[in-house]
């Protein structure tokens, strides 16, 4: 309790429903994210990570809460990339366990997700991805109403 008191004396920083080291790794994909120009939120939507104009959504995890909880919460949520990540080898064991009925939410340990620092452009590129595919599905429909309303407006 000596460290949660510190930290909360800190200009009222400790906010985070887990503990102390679920509340650094937080902190540091947060920074992380906003290095890379995300617009990342703490606890949102029951989420600890959001940033939803990038649609991306993480939960942090020691091992110590439901995982299944979380997991079922993140595949249930608006957002399309959905992470998961371990602060420690057994976390990431037990998650990658349960998380395989789960196929839309990415799990790895929280370190390798912050390497992905060296290369900036991973998230970026992952989203770009998935907005060029529905913006294809959109282009679609509207040829397809363009030429059906092409063809009731043709004698």
């Amino acid at each position: 309790m000596k460290g949660r008191g510190r930290l909360a004396g800190r200009s009222g920083l400790w906010k985070s429903r887990g503990g102390i080291e679920h509340y650094y790794w937080v902190q540091q994909t947060l920074q992380y994210l906003k290095k890379i120009e995300f617009q990342a939120l703490p606890e949102v939507d029951d989420i600890d990570i959001v940033a939803g104009t990038q649609g991306v959504a993480i939960e942090i995890e020691t091992g110590k809460s439901n995982l299944s909880g979380n997991l079922l919460k993140l595949q249930k949520s608006q957002y399309s990339h959905l992470f998961m990540l371990s602060t420690n080898k057994e976390a990431l064991y037990k998650i990658e366990q349960i998380a395989a009925g789960f196929p839309r939410i990415k799990t790895m340990h929280v370190k390798d997700f912050l390497k992905l620092s060296k290369d900036l452009n991973y998230l970026k590129h992952e989203i770009y991805i998935a907005l060029e595919g529905e913006a294809t599905i959109i282009s679609k429909m509207l040829n397809s109403l363009i030429g059906s309303i092409k063809r009731k407006l043709t004698p």
